[in-house]
């Protein structure tokens, strides 16, 4: 499932599930699309992404969620290696387990 912000669409629609096995490639969470405030990473608007690497221009007058899916899709297409190779960093850094000692 590729979409922005995906889980926060599916707790709308009442279907969020953190232990659901499919695969999600969130478009907000990608490193590579956020922007750096104060030093921390920020999520970017969709529409703000569109323009900046699509030459797009999306959510003018309407929001159609047709348009954003689809650039969505775009977007990932075009860095899907750079996101995927990120996905599987982020994954192995959070699965290090600090070891514990007792004395």
């Amino acid at each position: 499932m590729v979409g922005h912000s995906i889980d926060q669409d599916l707790e709308h629609l009442n279907l969020y599930d953190q232990n659901s096995k499919f695969a999600k490639r969130d478009i907000s969470e990608y490193i590579g699309f956020q922007s750096l405030v104060q030093g921390q990473p920020q999520k970017r608007k969709l529409k703000d992404l569109a323009a900046e690497f699509l030459n797009a221009k999306i959510q003018q007058k309407t929001h159609s969620s047709v348009v954003d899916a689809r650039v969505c899709m775009c977007l990932y297409r075009q860095n899907q290696e750079e996101m995927e190779t990120w996905l599987k960093q982020d994954a192995m850094m959070q699965s290090v387990v600090t070891p514990t000692f007792s004395l």
